[in-house]
């Protein structure tokens, strides 16, 4: 691990934050991206303290322009001397109002994961001139399994699998690169904590059988969704 090079998309907070933690904790280097720069700024500032300045690099991107995308991949492989794993992991969900962000989720979720793999190959792949590496794209429970609130989002993340499988087969052989694909449970997160605020304040009215599963305080959804 500690001759790991890695990018992880999304990393400033929630799942990326903790890819990123664990991946500086073994010794590793890491370029993090993220929409939000006060974000991005407040976990530069805890990485540096925990593991040292330089270990992790805070780099602003909004993953769903491809331009924007592969300027700041480049720039990471150039800031870390070289390259050897990216995590796709940068996600949205709305639930107040799926629909009218459906264009946003699809390119945020699906398109940054596809792009991102791609310039994942092209920059690690043997057949490109790399030395292989390693993909990890984030996907969800809801991509494998029916959810009762979030289709749109349901939809991207089952799309994440299909192409992580799709890729998965030739990459390794063609290119050294071996992609992975996760599908966590719910986790506490800032994602998780707004559906919750959203539902209690009656902004979000999920169905029932929803509803009555989810926790009725943060504290109970910390110790409910850390297990």
């Amino acid at each position: 691990m500690a001759d790991y090079k890695a990018i992880v998309t999304g990393g400033a907070k929630g799942i990326g934050h903790a890819i990123t933690s664990a991946l500086l904790k073994a010794g590793g280097k890491v370029c993090f991206l993220d929409v939000s720069v006060s974000e991005g700024e407040k976990a530069q500032k805890s990485f540096d303290e925990k593991y040292g300045s330089g270990k992790a690099v805070f780099l602003k991107c909004d993953v769903s322009k491809k331009d924007e995308l592969r300027d700041v991949f480049h720039r990471a492989k150039t800031q870390m001397g070289g390259l050897n794993v990216v995590c796709n992991n940068a996600g949205v969900a709305f639930y107040e109002d799926e629909g009218t962000h459906s264009d946003e989720i699809i390119s945020i979720n699906l398109g940054g994961i596809i792009n991102g793999s791609m310039l994942a190959l092209e920059l690690m792949g043997r057949g490109y001139g790399g030395n292989g590496g390693v993909i990890i794209n984030m996907s969800s429970v809801a991509g494998v399994k029916k959810s009762l609130v979030v289709p749109i989002y349901s939809a991207t993340k089952a799309g994440v699998v299909h192409y992580s499988r799709c890729i998965a087969q030739s990459s390794s052989q063609d290119h050294g690169v071996r992609v992975n694909c996760v599908c966590p449970v719910a986790v506490y997160t800032d994602m998780v904590a707004r559906l919750l605020n959203n539902t209690w304040d009656g902004t979000f009215k999920p169905p029932q059988e929803l509803a009555d599963y989810l926790p009725k305080t943060h504290e109970a959804a910390r110790e409910m969704y850390s297990k």
